[in-house]
């Protein structure tokens, strides 16, 4: 454990460096949306596509639906002994040390000053990032047996060296050819491989892990096992992309908005779905998702760059115990209350800057109500004269 000490003058210094952050941070969540909005959803030009046939045109959007296979040599790799996969991720791991620590702030009672305390802890256990270098002061107590060993680099270097990801060297379904480059963007599930797939020449499978040169209840430190994911050949679906040679190449989706025209390249497979409709419907599901997912980035930017702005007045509110707590209960209210509220207006802007139908819309909408406002106003006036 370590503890850091601030008096109240150190503490308003620092919080005047978070108030040029948060304004960063602020600035970040006013444009972002603009960006995020504009993405154009690929489920309004697949839904374009036409089925594919011997008569379909070169260049169309078209679709298909049968079993996605791969093509060229079965693709393995180390660890692997047999399978026919699609695409391969091996995921290593090393028993090592793990460092983790968390930090408890307390206030002093009066005056504005707080006392962090920063305990850090050590402990076995499996990992794919090796902390590397003696970590000096940070570990206050350790468990019996610690101690910085010189073979951590290479352990890290096995670890880069032998995870890997890898796709076929092509696919095919119904006859039209998938290149190998656009594999990874098919949007293929993985789970992990079948436990008779991995090479014998290891210790044997346990829990879905090979383990490489230790089984479980001779592991020790340096000991390395591996996670094996694939996405399986054979899988029936459908498939979306452009027709070109006898192949499917990525499609290019659009989006038209006040700054621009927008574009998104897309080739697509949908493991279990037999017709076009529901692979629209998942597309849509994954754009709508996405933004809904982004909105909430835009509400942690937004609460993260108003408490920082805030935070002087934070320390201020710190030096009496009677307006402490009161100052801080305000200053949530307001971060959460501001961060809310410029949530809704930059998505709306965002969602109209972006959408020309929709930004139309709200100006005849908007000169409607001017109107009718005025209007009123008018024939108030001429019955008041």
């Amino acid at each position: 454990m370590s503890v850091k000490r601030e008096n109240v003058f150190q503490r308003f210094l620092h919080s005047i460096g978070a108030v040029f952050i948060g304004i960063l941070l602020l600035i970040i969540g006013i444009f972002l949306p603009f960006h995020i909005e504009g993405t154009p959803n690929q489920a309004n030009s697949a839904k374009k596509a036409i089925e594919y046939s011997a008569t379909s045109p070169e260049g169309a959007l078209v679709y298909t639906q049968g079993e996605l296979n791969s093509t060229g040599q079965p693709l393995i790799n180390e660890y692997v002994d047999g399978g026919d996969f699609l695409t391969l991720h091996a995921n290593v791991e090393v028993y090592a040390w793990v460092y983790t620590h968390h930090e408890i702030k307390k206030d002093d009672l009066i005056g504005g000053g707080q006392t962090t305390s920063y305990y850090y802890t050590v402990a076995k256990a499996w990992t794919n990032f090796v902390k590397v270098g003696d970590p000096g002061d940070e570990i206050r107590s350790a468990p019996s047996g610690f101690s910085v060993d010189d073979n951590q680099i290479s352990w890290q270097l096995y670890i880069d060296a032998h995870s890997a990801s890898l796709s076929a060297e092509g696919a095919v379904i119904n006859g039209l050819a998938i290149s190998h480059t656009d594999i990874s963007m098919l949007g293929l599930g993985v789970q992990p491989i079948d436990a008779t797939l991995y090479a014998d020449t290891y210790q044997g499978v346990f829990q879905d892990a090979l383990y490489i040169d230790a089984s479980p209840e001779e592991t020790i430190l340096g000991s390395k096992r591996v996670k094996v994911t694939a996405a399986m050949s054979g899988q029936e679906g459908v498939a979306i992309g452009k027709l070109e040679n006898n192949s499917l190449v990525k499609a290019d989706a659009k989006k038209v908005t006040i700054f621009g025209t927008r574009h998104s390249s897309y080739i697509r497979f949908f493991a279990g779905v037999s017709t076009l409709a529901e692979a629209v419907k998942q597309l849509n599901t994954e754009h709508q998702t996405f933004l809904w997912i982004m909105r909430i980035v835009y509400l942690a930017l937004f609460f993260l760059a108003i408490s920082m702005i805030l935070a002087p007045i934070e320390v201020i509110g710190s030096i009496l115990p009677i307006i402490r707590e009161l100052t801080r209960g305000v200053i949530f209210l307001i971060t959460l209350i501001g961060s809310l509220i410029l949530t809704i207006v930059f998505d709306i802007l965002a969602i109209l800057a972006n959408n020309i139908l929709a930004l139309i819309a709200a100006v005849v909408v908007i000169i409607i109500i001017c109107f009718l406002v005025g209007r009123r106003k008018r024939i108030g006036k001429e019955k008041s004269a």
